[in-house]
């Protein structure tokens, strides 16, 4: 099966260093890269640049040592690029939870997640991975630090038709 991925970077300066680096190592037809920032919801977001390329994060509109940053929504990159079923890997700094209370339906595809959980005050990552696993079906396959593993044990639309009968 040909697979194809989509690799979604808000910061302009890392977006170059991904592109020279696909086309260096013959990849550019394989990965389509998306200079935006995924966000609850679309429009301009505020994104603060590290020094490095391992800590960049989403702020609030206001404050200072900012870019701003087209923001794009999971719903709406599956939409636009017509994916279908898909594995997520997903490090956004601590909007995770937030990413997924917006965005449940946009995982009914999903079949794998690998993604880092920081632990916040509103939500800490236990909870998230209980609303995974309860409301979206996903199993818990591994944990190492404060990253996750999480897959179906079958295809989701064979689980979603399964509770669609089982609710008629």
């Amino acid at each position: 099966m040909d697979r194809h991925l989509y690799a979604i970077e808000p910061d302009p300066e890392l977006v170059k260093l991904i592109e020279r680096n696909l086309q260096t190592n013959g990849l550019r037809s394989r990965v389509t890269v998306v200079s935006r920032a995924i966000a609850k919801s679309p429009g301009k977001q505020s994104f603060v640049r590290s020094t490095t390329n391992l800590s960049g994060h989403m702020i609030q509109p206001s404050a200072n040592g900012t870019i701003a940053v087209e923001g794009l929504t999971l719903r709406d990159l599956i939409a636009q690029f017509g994916i279908g079923e898909y594995a997520l890997v997903c490090d956004i700094e601590g909007f995770e939870a937030e990413l997924f209370a917006h965005e449940f339906e946009s995982l009914n595809k999903c079949e794998q997640i690998i993604i880092e959980l920081h632990h916040r005050e509103d939500s800490g990552p236990e909870r998230l991975i209980e609303q995974l696993q309860h409301r979206q079906r996903f199993n818990l396959q591994a944990q190492y630090g404060n990253v996750y593993v999480l897959a179906r044990s079958e295809p989701a639309k064979k689980q979603h038709a399964r509770s669609a009968r089982q609710t008629a």
